[in-house]
C-alpha cells in the first residue's frame, strides 16, 4: 500500500506504508503530518495511521478492532463552532443570570470563557460595596456594559479562530 505525504502543504509521494512508518518512528516525519492512501482523496494526519501500534490515542482517537484481526483508528473531527451561537451563549445568561464567560467556554478558549466569569463576579462583589458610596449605581452597568462587550468581541473570534484552526489542521480533505 502507498501513501502520498503532505507537510505544510507539500505533498511528496508516493511511499510504501513501510518507509512512512519507520521515517515517522525515527521522528523524521511530525506526527501533523497528513497521509493519503494512493487512489483515494482522503487525508489523515500520519499519528492516526500508526497510533495503535505504539499504544499512543492522540486526539481522543477510538481504536476498535477489525474483523479478523487487527484494529483501525476513528478519528473524530469536532463540527465548526457558530460565532452566532458563541455570541447568544455570552449574551443570554449575561442578561439572565449575571454569567460571563459561556460563549468562549463553547468556542474551546477555556482559560478566556474562566477568566471573564470570575474577573466578572469579583467586580461585582466590589461594586456592591460602591453602591454604599453611591458610585457603585454607575459603575455596576458601566461594568456590565463592559464585559459584554468584551465576552462578545472575545466569543466571536474564539469560535473563529477554533474554525481557522480546524481548516488548517484537516483543510477540506476530512
Amino acid at each position: 500500500m502507498n501513501y502520498f505525504l503532505s507537510t505544510n502543504g507539500d505533498v511528496t509521494g508516493p511511499f510504501p506504508r513501510e518507509e512512512l512508518e519507520r521515517s515517522y518512528r525515527v521522528g523524521e516525519i511530525a506526527s501533523h503530518a497528513q497521509i493519503c492512501e494512493e487512489g483515494q482523496e482522503s487525508w489523515m494526519p500520519i499519528s492516526m495511521l500508526y497510533a495503535h501500534a505504539d499504544g499512543q490515542n492522540p486526539g481522543g482517537a477510538q481504536l476498535a478492532t477489525v474483523p479478523g484481526g487487527g484494529s483501525h483508528v476513528h478519528y473524530h473531527i469536532a463540527p465548526p463552532k457558530s460565532p452566532g451561537v458563541a455570541i447568544l451563549l455570552e449574551v443570554l445568561p449575561a442578561l439572565m443570570m449575571q454569567t460571563f464567560g459561556i460563549g468562549n467556554l463553547y468556542a474551546g478558549n477555556t482559560n478566556n470563557g474562566l477568566i471573564l466569569m470570575f474577573t466578572y463576579w469579583l467586580t461585582c462583589i466590589v461594586n456592591f460595596f460602591l453602591i454604599f458610596v453611591v458610585i457603585g449605581i454607575i459603575t455596576w452597568p458601566l461594568t456590565f456594559i463592559g464585559y459584554l462587550i468584551w465576552a462578545i468581541i472575545s466569543a466571536q473570534k474564539s469560535a473563529e479562530y477554533a474554525n481557522a484552526v480546524a481548516a488548517q489542521a484537516y483543510g477540506n480533505r476530512a
